[in-house]
């Protein structure tokens, strides 16, 4: 379940940072996929995984700040935007599989790298917790830690009272000194960065490819956990992990014998409803 969720508890760690500082952004979805998408390429391309996350950040970073143009300079709608950031990226990932990787279905090699499993000493003597924990990726390790340092920042420091402050506040944040516009984009900095860590851990966390369209609604998902816990980390945080369990219950549920489609659908009518009642929190 753990792989499962740390995509997903990224990506939402992102949305909600944004949502935060007053963007309701629907663009994860699209900033997921070409992460995922450019995290495989790349590091298959520079034979380093490394190399390949770092040009990954910079370049989702680079499309979320496109976003940001757009609805925060330019003032357009932010779910439009992100519906066409959305469809920009299922758009570019699909042609540039059939166009210029000659891969219309996906994309893997042989120099496709993994990220490495790595255990823990200290729950080697645990085999319940060693069975949980151990063997998990270093970005499924390192979501734990930035949701801390997530936590830590919006909640409990000075610059997080001005990021929330653009969101709940704007025009009182104005007359104090803060500036919205700033901060906004400095959100949309930081959801480029973990919607990267999330497109990796999707493409790369226990496989090595990148399939069409492979993040199947994920960053809608992730979206939606946030929007339900209205930013706040924790309630993101726990959120992600419950949306998780249901895709994790989907896996168990077809062994049962009910149909398959039927059984995909729940994460998804989970999420709907979701969304539902955490658009009406807002508007409230």
């Amino acid at each position: 379940m753990l792989r499962v969720a740390t995509p997903i508890l990224l990506v939402a760690i992102g949305a909600a940072i944004t949502l935060k500082a007053g963007i309701f952004n629907v663009a994860t979805e699209g900033l997921m996929l070409v992460a995922a998408f450019l995290s495989v390429v790349l590091s298959t391309l520079t034979g380093s995984l490394l190399v390949g996350l770092l040009l990954t950040i910079g370049l989702t970073i680079l499309l979320a700040l496109v976003y940001g143009m757009v609805t925060v300079t330019l003032r357009a709608d932010p779910i439009i935007a992100g519906l066409g950031i959305n469809m920009f990226a299922a758009g570019i990932t699909s042609w540039l599989l059939q166009s210029v990787l000659n891969s219309p279905g996906g994309f893997s090699s042989p120099e496709t790298l993994i990220l490495p499993g790595l255990d823990v000493a200290a729950f080697n003597n645990l085999p319940v917790l060693a069975a949980i924990f151990n063997s998990q990726n270093a970005i499924t390790y390192s979501s734990w830690i930035l949701a801390l340092l997530a936590y830590l920042f919006v909640h409990r420091s000075k610059y997080g009272l001005q990021l929330r402050a653009t969101g709940e506040h704007p025009v009182a944040a104005t007359t104090v000194g803060i500036s919205p516009v700033r901060w906004q984009y400095i959100s949309l900095i930081l959801c480029g960065f973990f919607c990267a860590l999330g497109g990796m851990a999707l493409s790369m966390g226990s496989i090595h490819l990148f399939t069409k369209g492979m993040t199947a609604g994920r960053g809608f998902i992730s979206f939606a956990a946030a929007s339900f816990a209205v930013g706040d980390i924790p309630g993101t945080v726990f959120i992600s992990f419950l949306f998780s369990l249901f895709s994790s219950l989907t896996i168990r549920l077809v062994g049962l014998g009910i149909p398959t489609r039927i059984v995909q659908m729940i994460p998804y009518l989970v999420t709907l409803v979701a969304l539902i009642f955490a658009r009406r929190r807002i508007r409230l």
